[in-house]
């Protein structure tokens, strides 16, 4: 695996290494009701695109209120678009739920992340794909340099993962310290995995496997099953790295993210949903079943010790205990847990003469929205 700082790139030799392969970057960003945001997200890409280096900018919006589409996400994305871009057109916005992409892709009406990085990824046209949350607060142009800089220089790299230095936040009085589930529950069971029981060697060495913002090769990505839930960040790294290799993975140091902290108990359940894809993707691929009883005691018993060395403050004692209890329920109903994703877009029928058509459904979209504002 490579190991980069954003600092290690620049834009001039970016567009360098992109004019001479010919190729396209798209910036795909899902947002659920991220209105406060996602503006700024695509002001910040716009300034990419304005300077060539990006080509198409897509908001996956999968707001909703009662079941009803909210288009406030929609209405401020689209806005800071008609601002910040020279070429409006290289701005696009869905949504999860449109009829028309959901016939094509054959899928149903989702609303999840994997489900909106699926369908992003089919109605952009880069030949690099760049996947950004949308709630990020300190989002800037590094963002993407950084993570398209090892795919770009590198012809051995299909893969780029951001790591960064998660601050410490205040809430009702207490200090936490950000990447919680990363720091006391991820990082520690992929340790367990490689150390006790042999598998997803290396994993561990990855320093922030959640995060939400990595940059891969179409060709790539549209090779994935995607899950709809809380473990789609979890179930690439697995898919990828049996499908591509450690080797052609780079993580990159983009120093310092802010967004909006989800609560300890979003985080738990979380961690469940975590525990359940990680531990069948373990099954399917590796013959490991953790549904048995003494396994599960051992991965209990395992993770408290493991996990104390993340320990950064005395409120880590009771998320410990939180995501012990979440891991043993996750493990506890894997024989009910069924993997829902889409499979491999390269394995729709008919995908590559659909591509037209959902470019212009996203247009015509976008232009919707143009109108509503």
């Amino acid at each position: 695996m490579h190991d980069f700082d954003y600092l290690d790139f620049d834009i001039d030799d970016l567009l360098e290494y992109k004019e001479k392969g010919g190729i396209k970057i798209s910036v795909i960003t899902p947002s659920f009701r991220e209105e406060k945001t996602v503006g700024k997200v695509v002001a910040e890409m716009a300034r990419l695109a304005n300077q060539d280096l990006v080509d198409d900018i897509l908001v996956v919006d999968g707001s909703v209120i009662d079941g009803h589409v909210d288009y406030r996400t929609a209405k401020v994305a689209t806005r800071a678009a008609l601002k910040s871009l020279e070429k409006f057109d290289s701005f696009k916005i869905i949504h999860q739920a449109q009829p028309e992409i959901c016939a094509l892709l054959e899928t149903d009406v989702i609303i999840g992340k994997g489900d909106a990085l699926y369908k992003g990824a089919a109605c952009t046209m880069g030949d690099i794909l760049v996947f950004l949350d949308s709630d990020i607060m300190n989002i800037d142009e590094r963002f993407v340099e950084g993570l398209v800089g090892p795919i770009l220089t590198l012809a051995e790299v299909k893969f780029s993962k951001a790591y960064y230095h998660r601050p410490r936040f205040r809430r009702r009085g207490k200090t936490i310290f950000g990447g919680r589930v990363t720091r006391l529950y991820m990082r520690p069971i992929l340790r367990i995995l490689d150390r006790e029981y042999g598998v997803l060697r290396g994993l561990e060495d990855i320093t922030y496997p959640l995060s939400g913002e990595v940059a891969l090769t179409r060709g790539v990505f549209e090779s994935l099953m995607m899950p709809h839930h809380f473990g789609v960040e979890i179930a690439m790294l697995i898919e990828l790295y049996e499908k591509i290799g450690l080797e052609t993975f780079a993580q990159v140091d983009l120093r310092e993210h802010l967004h909006h902290h989800r609560s300890d108990a979003a985080l738990a359940y979380m961690v469940e949903q975590i525990t359940q894809t990680l531990f069948w993707f373990v099954r399917e691929h590796f013959g490991i079943d953790f549904e048995v009883k003494n396994r599960r005691k051992a991965i209990r018993e395992l993770y408290r010790r493991y996990a104390i060395r993340g320990i950064k403050g005395i409120s880590d004692f009771k998320r410990i205990d939180a995501y012990a209890r979440s891991t043993t329920r996750g493990l506890r109903t894997l024989h009910d847990f069924k993997m829902q994703y889409h499979r491999p877009l390269r394995e729709l029928p008919g995908y590559e003469k659909h591509r037209k058509k959902l470019h212009k459904y996203a247009a015509e979209y976008t232009h919707k929205i143009v109108d509503m504002i």
